[in-house]
């Protein structure tokens, strides 16, 4: 069985604000997929971010059929509270965490693990890059 990565990451500059962005990283053997965009509203936040990245990688693997997973993310509060250990206080995040629990009942089986930051994908310089434009 081929090992399948995930990574997520987002981020808000500031925190709050009007606009932040998310991206993610899945790697099925020597395949890659990789896709970000912005997130514009008002109160934008880094956990909004981070879950939307989570989220739309959640979408992707199930779009393309993936069963056994291994995520990381960079957050450890999205971590935190879809491996259930964390209570989520605030409804908009206890949206997003509903939607992603329910793609990852799709999959066979998946582990969601927190690293550290230097070893993730970073939103950090794809706001910066698209931001210095």
């Amino acid at each position: 069985m081929e090992t399948v990565e995930i990574y997520f990451d987002g981020g808000c500059w500031p925190n709050p604000g009007p606009k932040g962005c998310w991206k993610y990283l899945i790697c099925v053997g020597s395949k890659v997929y990789e896709n970000a965009d912005w997130i514009e509203q008002k109160d934008c936040t880094n956990n909004i971010a981070e879950y939307e990245g989570l989220l739309h990688a959640l979408e992707k693997a199930t779009e393309l059929n993936l069963k056994d997973v291994v995520i990381y993310g960079d957050s450890n509060l999205v971590v935190q509270q879809i491996n259930r250990r964390w209570k989520i206080k605030k409804d908009y995040l206890l949206e997003y965490a509903i939607i992603c629990w329910k793609l990852l009942r799709k999959l066979n089986s998946w582990k969601l693990q927190w690293i550290p930051r230097e070893q993730n994908i970073d939103a950090d310089d794809l706001y910066n890059e698209r931001h210095q434009q």
